[in-house]
This record gives structure tokens, C-alpha cells and sequence, in this order.
């Protein structure tokens, strides 16, 4: 059957969506729904049941907003984290019963593969949108559910999974006979969190109890497993679907390869490399995974798949719907949630592997608040400007909700586009990208967009695996550009200033350009040059703006470089899209922002539409009005304070005061994002001061350590403001 499938993949109902797929017309058996999750995924359900006038119920914390579309919304819980909140599962079922509702949906993360859970629900008498519990149960921890896939046939990575003896001295014997590179692995992890590459022995303890304290603190369970680290895996998944009468289907598979920290970042289906041979066995092997546990409802098998493109290794089943499933929404034609709904209903599936019909590529990018200059380091805070991209490409987001919260995963949105083959979906991902503006938190957009445009990655598929991005390191980058703005940059960055200082920039008004004029600066005369006005700039520099007879502005930087700036506003309906002509040569358009001032900054923001790296031009500036000397304050900077680079949580503190310490000892390790941050110390010095283990709640630059220079790191008095931490 999936030989027959397979072989249509290549024919002309390729082109055409299946009728069989989307004959089912009535409404599901289900009356009202309760989403036991947050987020972008609760807004995604809530469409579906929306779609079908399905009741819609939500839950929030109270740092979250209401769920934007649902019927009805319900606080929960008593505080910001989760385990406060999203994680009281006798609190969705307490609402069901108050409330009346049929069934829980638990989305993703949080409680959906909780097995106990799911248990629960069934026992309250509640339908239960997911796999049997008996299934979460086995497949819950990587190495009963390895070995149930040996007994199955399906191939499985040498490895180590014994939950009874997890000794050091043993785990290390058995990393020893399976052979270095190992990677430690949490039995009930996931999203990168409680996993570790260990390539030498020497480095195994650390990794070991560094797995185990992420694995205690994210899953309640610090047993780890040890697998065959392969070189260049490919990381290849198959979306499964199966209902309680006995059909277990393949709906394609997806290449996720293109990763960062072991979590996923651009996702794409179909894998187009694949030879029809091995998609068979690939399916087929995830058809025998789900059906070895007795598996309903959707889920997705992961295997590694070898540099040769032919041997494959099961790694793990989510059973669950998972973070990328648009895009075989989009090659198939399938609404997901919609199927979830119609099989926990008891329905059979109304179509065969037979129908199943790819059509077109599809790809997702993950836009996350991060800092991928500085390791990928999570971000909290407000998003005073967003702009998602208006080409039409589907973003899956909170609408309306600027603030990027310490609590929850940093993620922000998703943006799935789909194309005729893969080189026209990439294209439509590169646009969606530039068109994509966040200004306020750190993000990865960037980023995002110089992989889609990498030479290797655009070429094909076939060339990238889960190490791309060590052989690649596009994030040094990215480091490198924006330790350097360039004196350009700079000058429009302050040109976008002035204009706002002459209340132009915030305008709606129709298209302007530059005049000798205005009546809101007060200050514009015919026939003359106007004084000179300095704006203060960034490291304490200052940029020269003269005003032109012709209403065009002289910007000059503190080195004498000097460029010749005519600013005209495009009426696109896009604010601030503004078009400069630098020295009458260099034309370049850009969306611009500015922040309204807080604690005597602004913040300056440039999206060049036309320029050939499509960066993000950054600048926190002095406000203009309240500029003053600040060589006292530079000066204190330079204290060497180690200051903690979010907010977060105190887990360790590896020093005390009087200790002297070397260049890279890692001085506290602290908890943000579910993941651990070690801050250590940027020269040789000596500890003068050290935060007090009582108070674990670490605010965002919080001085951690202090650190007195010994007289041979050649450092004068500390470190800069831009280095003032270090994060392993």
C-alpha cells in the first residue's frame, strides 16, 4: 500500500489535492472543547473550532493575555510559572465539570504528553483529545521505548537505556563500550533540554550532572540514557494518524534538520531528497512504531537518517501534535486538529494511505526572542514594534501581545509558507523574512533569514544536517556585524533621529520630503544653513547634524566622516517606510522606528529593504534633550561586575569572596527558559563580592560578581559594557 502510495508522489495527481481528503463535510461529535495550553498553539486550536462552531474554551495565567477568538477564557492557577498555572491538571479537569465542557485538548508542551494526565481526563469522564495513556506511558521514556522498537524490528542507534542502574562508574563504562562521541540524553526529555554531546571522557561527569540537574528540574526525572552520537545525521520525522478501528496512516515526512542547541528552527516537508525506496521503509517503519504500542490519534515518529541517505535510526515517538505540523498541513491539504477532533469522536479516517497526496514543499521558520550573537541567549520583555509580513504567508501567533515573558518559552510566532516545489517555497520564506520587523526584544529573524539564503541550504535539502550550524557558524556572523555598525548605518540611524526630534518621523500625514521648512521644528528658514545641533550617540560619541538650505541634512561622526543625507517618506501605508539618497549616489529604503524614551534612551531602528545583507540596523541612543557628560558614569562600567544577562534564577554559585579565579571559571550558574546559563568570569581576578544565596530570583542586570583584576590580566579597572558576562 505505501509502495502505491509513494509511486503517486511522482504523477500528476501530485498537483491535485485528493477529493477523498476533503469529502468529510459534517461537523465533528464533539460539543465543547477545553485547551489545556498557552500561546500561539491555543490560538491555532481555537481556529479549528471555530471553523466547526465548536465551544472554545482557554485558560491564562495571570501574566498572560485572554486568548484572542476563544468563546470563553478562564484564569488559572495563582502565579506567573507554570507550575503555578498551566501545569495543575486538576484544574482544567475542575473546569470542565464547572462548566459543562466534553473534552481537553492539551496542545503542546506543558501536560500533552503526560500520561497521568490523560488518565485523569478519561477518568473524569472527559473525552480525551490524544493518544491512550497506556501509549504516552510507553513511548514517555526513550529507553523502554527503544527497546519496545527492537522487539518491533525498526532500527534503533547503539545504546545504553537502563532506567535500574544509572551509577556514574556504570554510565561511564557503558559510554566507553558503545564509543566516544556519546550523547546523554534525558529518558523524559525533550526540546534540547536534559541533552548533552560528550566527544571525550574527561568531559563526561560535567555533561552527566548537568543533563541530570536539567532533567530533574524541566521533567521531575533525572535518569539519561547514552546513545551513538552519529556525525552529520540528518534529523528526518513522519506525521502519523490513526484511529481507534484500526488504520494507522503516513502523512508524509518532514526534514528538520536545520537546528540550533538540539531544538528545531526551520522545519520543511517533504524531505525532497529521499529516493521513493527509502520514503517507503521510512513510513513503513513509523506505521510498525505506532502500531507496536496500540497508538490513536496524531503523532510523529523522529529518526536520525545517516550521511548516506539510506540508514535510518528510530530516536524518539511525540505523542503529540507537534510545533511544525503546518507544514504537512500544507503539502497534504489536512487540518490536524480537525483530524484529532474527528478520532477522539470515535470516527474512522475517511481516506486511505492511497490518498494521501503530497502536493508542493512547504517550509516553517521559528521566530524566537533570542540574542543569537551571544549563544543563542533567550529574551523577555516588550516588542514596541512588530510587523509581520504581509505577503500573505501564514503566521501563527498571539495577536495583539508585545511582551515576550521570562516564564513561558521565548518563542514568538511561526511563519509556514508553501510553494509549487522547494526552490519557490524558499523564496517565499526569504520575503516573508524580510518582511518580518520586531523591534524591543532581541530575535533571531536575522538569522533565520542568512540561513534561508546560506548557498548550501538553498541548494538542497540533501547538504544539511543536524551539525550544520558548527560548520556554519552564521551566528558569529551576525556577532561580527553588529559589534561594528557601520559609519553609514550610523548616520541614518541619526537621521531617522532628527526627524523625529522634528516630530516628522511618527507622521501619517501623505508623502513628504525633505524642505527648507516646517512649521513644526520652528526653526527652518529660507536662504541659510542653520546651526549645527549634536546628537549624542552610542559609546559615549556624539554625530553632527546641519541643516541644508535645501532641507537636506549634513551628518558628520566624531572621525570626520561626513555623508550627505535627502530623506523623502514613500506612501505605502507602511509607517515610517522612508526612502534616503546618501551623497546623491546611494539610494536605500527603509522601514524605520523609533521607541518613545525610557530611563533617558531611545531606541533606533532600520530595516534596509534594499540593501544585500537585509540587517537590522540597532541603535540605544542618549535622548537628545537630556544628553549630558557621562565620563563618571562610563568610567564606573568598567568595575568588573559580572551582571546576569536576563531574568531568571539562581542555581548554583561556584565562588566566594577572596577566591581568585582564571579566565573563563564559570562563577554562577542561573536557570532561564528552562535552560541553564553559566556566567564565568571574563579575566584572572579576584572575587570582592558575590549575590546572596537567599534571594534566588535574579532580576535582569543584577550585579551577580564582582571581580577585582589580578595585576597580570593587563585589564584597567574591569571589563566593557559589552562584555561585561560571558555565557556557557
Amino acid at each position: 500500500m505505501l509502495r502505491r502510495s509513494l509511486s503517486r508522489l511522482n504523477s500528476a495527481a501530485r498537483r491535485a489535492f485528493s477529493s477523498t481528503l476533503l469529502r468529510k463535510k459534517e461537523r465533528p461529535n464533539i460539543s465543547s472543547v477545553l485547551i489545556a495550553n498557552r500561546g500561539e498553539i491555543a490560538h491555532r486550536i481555537v481556529r479549528t473550532l471555530n471553523k466547526w462552531d465548536i465551544e472554545s474554551h482557554t485558560v491564562h495565567s495571570c501574566v498572560d493575555p485572554p486568548v484572542q477568538g476563544s468563546n470563553y477564557t478562564h484564569p488559572i492557577g495563582t502565579g506567573p510559572q507554570s507550575s503555578e498555572s498551566y501545569l495543575l491538571g486538576e484544574k482544567y479537569i475542575d473546569l470542565c465539570v464547572q462548566h459543562n465542557i466534553q473534552a481537553i485538548h492539551p496542545g503542546y508542551g506543558f501536560l500533552s504528553e503526560s500520561s497521568a494526565f490523560a488518565q485523569a481526563v478519561i477518568d473524569a469522564g472527559l473525552t480525551w483529545i490524544g493518544p491512550s495513556p497506556h501509549s504516552m506511558h510507553l513511548m514517555a521514556s526513550k529507553s523502554v521505548a527503544k527497546q519496545i522498537m527492537l522487539d518491533r524490528g525498526v532500527p534503533v542507534t547503539p545504546s545504553y537505556h537502563n532506567d535500574e542502574n544509572q551509577s556514574y562508574e556504570h554510565l561511564l563504562q557503558e559510554a566507553r563500550e558503545i564509543g566516544f562521541p556519546v550523547l546523554i540524553k534525558a529518558v523524559m526529555g525533550g526540546g534540547g533540554k536534559g541533552m548533552r554531546i560528550v566527544r571525550h571522557e574527561k568531559e563526561f561527569l560535567s555533561s552527566l550532572q548537568a543533563c541530570q540537574r536539567e532533567a530533574a528540574a524541566s521533567f521531575k526525572n533525572d535518569i539519561v540514557l547514552l546513545e551513538k552520537y552519529l556525525e552529520q545525521p540528518k534529523h528526518v520525522e513522519v506525521q502519523i494518524l490513526a484511529d481507534s478501528h484500526g488504520t494507522t496512516l503516513a502523512l508524509a515526512e518532514r526534514d528538520c534538520s536545520l537546528q540550533r542547541r538540539h531544538q528545531k528552527i526551520i522545519e520543511e516537508a517533504p524531505a525532497s531528497y529521499l529516493s521513493d525506496e527509502i520514503r517507503q521503509d521510512l513510513w513503513h517503519a513509523a506505521v510498525q512504531a505506532a502500531e507496536a504500542v496500540n497508538y490513536v490519534n496524531a503523532g510523529t515518529i523522529e529518526f536520525l537518517l545517516d550521511s548516506d541517505l539510506k540508514s535510518f535510526y528510530f530516536c524518539e515517538m511525540n505523542t503529540r501534535l507537534q510545533v511544525e505540523h503546518p507544514v504537512t498541513e500544507m503539502i497534504t491539504g489536512l487540518d490536524l486538529v480537525e483530524q484529532q477532533l474527528r478520532v477522539a469522536a470515535g470516527e474512522r479516517l475517511a481516506f486511505s494511505q492511497e490518498d494521501v497526496v503530497c502536493r508542493g514543499h512547504a517550509f516553517e521558520a521559528r521566530v524566537y526572542a533570542e540574542n543569537p550573537a551571544q549563544q543563542f541567549l533567550p529574551a523577555a520583555g516588550d516588542m514596541w514594534y512588530c510587523q509581520t509580513p504581509q505577503d500573505g504567508s501564514r503566521v501563527d501567533h498571539i495577536p495583539n501581545h508585545p511582551h515576550v515573558s521570562v516564564f513561558y518559552d521565548p518563542m514568538i510566532s511561526k511563519v509556514i509558507v508553501h510553494g509549487e516545489d522547494r526552490d519557490q517555497a524558499l523564496k517565499k520564506l526569504v520575503q516573508s523574512l524580510q518582511q518580518y520587523h520586531v523591534a524591543g526584544v532581541p530575535t533571531n529573524l536575522e538569522f533565520l533569514l542568512k540561513c534561508a539564503k546560506h548557498p548550501v541550504f538553498s541548494a538542497s535539502a540533501a547538504q544539511v544536517h543536524t551539525g550544520f550550524l558548527a560548520d556554519h557558524p552564521l551566528q558569529e556572523e551576525l556577532a561580527a556585524k553588529h559589534a561594528s555598525p557601520s559609519a553609514l548605518s550610523q548616520a541614518m540611524g541619526a537621521c531617522a533621529v532628527q526627524l523625529w526630534l522634528e516630530q516628522r518621523l511618527e507622521s501619517f500625514d501623505d508623502t513628504w520630503t525633505s524642505q527648507p521648512w516646517s512649521s513644526r521644528s520652528g526653526t527652518w528658514r529660507l536662504g541659510g544653513q542653520l546651526p549645527v545641533r549634536k546628537l549624542p550617540w552610542i559609546q559615549d560619541t556624539s554625530i553632527s547634524c546641519s541643516y541644508q538650505p535645501d532641507g537636506s541634512y549634513q551628518m558628520t561622526l566624531e572621525d570626520g566622516t561626513s555623508y550627505h543625507i535627502r530623506v523623502s517618506k514613500i506612501n505605502t501605508g507602511s509607517r515610517n517606510e522612508l526612502h534616503f539618497v546618501v551623497n546623491d549616489s546611494i539610494h536605500w529604503t527603509a522601514l524605520t522606528a523609533l521607541s518613545m524614551p525610557t530611563h533617558d534612551c531611545i531606541h533606533v531602528c532600520l530595516w534596509p529593504k534594499n540593501h544585500p545583507t537585509d540587517f537590522l540596523w540597532e541603535f540605544k541612543v542618549p535622548h537628545p534633550y537630556m544628553y549630558r557628560n557621562t565620563d563618571g558614569e562610563a568610567k564606573a562600567l568598567h568595575s568588573g561586575q559580572i551582571k546576569s544577562p536576563m531574568p531568571g534564577t539562581l542555581r548554583t554559585v561556584e565562588c566566594q569572596v577572596g577566591q581568585t579565579v582564571h579566565k573563563g571559571q564559570t562563577l554562577v550558574v542561573m536557570e532561564a527558559m528552562k535552560m541553564e546559563h553559566a556566567l564565568v568570569a571574563p579575566f584572572d581576578g579576584k572575587v570582592t563580592q558575590v549575590w546572596s544565596l537567599a534571594a534566588k530570583t535574579v532580576p535582569d542586570g543584577a550585579v551577580l560578581v564582582t571581580l577585582e583584576p589580578t595585576e597580570s590580566t593587563g585589564v584597567d579597572g574591569g571589563v566593557t559594557p559589552e562584555t561585561n558576562f560571558a555565557v556557557q
